[in-house]
C-alpha cells in the first residue's frame, strides 16, 4: 500500500516541471498546422513515364527519410538539418553496398 501512495505524491518541484513542459508543448503546437491531402490515382490511366515518375517519387522519398534519420543518428539535431539543401542522399542497394544518388523526382 505504501508503494501506491508514493506514486500518487509528487514534489512541488516535479509538479512545476511537468506544468512548464505542458505549457511549452501547447505553445509549440499552436503554430503547427496539420494538413492531409488525399488524391486518387487511377493507375490504369497512367502512361509508362507517369508510372515511373510516381514510383521514383516514393522511392526517393524513402531514401530522403532514411538519409535524414542517419544524419540524426550521427548526432545532428533535426532542427539543425536544412532539408531544402539536400540534393543527394546515401542509401544502400540490394547487396548492401552504399550508393550516393541525386534527387531528381523529389522537389524541395
Amino acid at each position: 500500500m505504501d508503494k501506491a501512495d508514493n506514486r500518487l505524491q509528487c514534489s512541488d518541484e516535479k509538479k512545476s516541471k511537468i506544468k512548464m513542459t505542458k505549457q511549452a508543448t501547447s505553445l509549440r503546437r499552436q503554430h503547427q498546422v496539420c494538413k492531409v491531402y488525399e488524391c486518387k490515382i487511377v493507375e490504369k490511366r497512367l502512361n509508362n513515364k507517369q508510372r515511373e515518375e510516381l514510383k521514383m517519387l516514393f522511392v526517393e522519398g524513402k531514401w530522403f527519410y532514411n538519409h535524414v534519420l542517419s544524419m540524426k543518428k550521427n548526432g545532428i539535431k533535426l532542427r539543425d538539418i536544412n532539408t531544402t539543401s539536400i540534393k543527394e542522399v546515401k542509401h544502400f542497394d540490394k547487396d548492401g553496398n552504399e550508393v550516393v544518388s541525386q534527387l531528381h523526382h523529389l522537389s524541395s
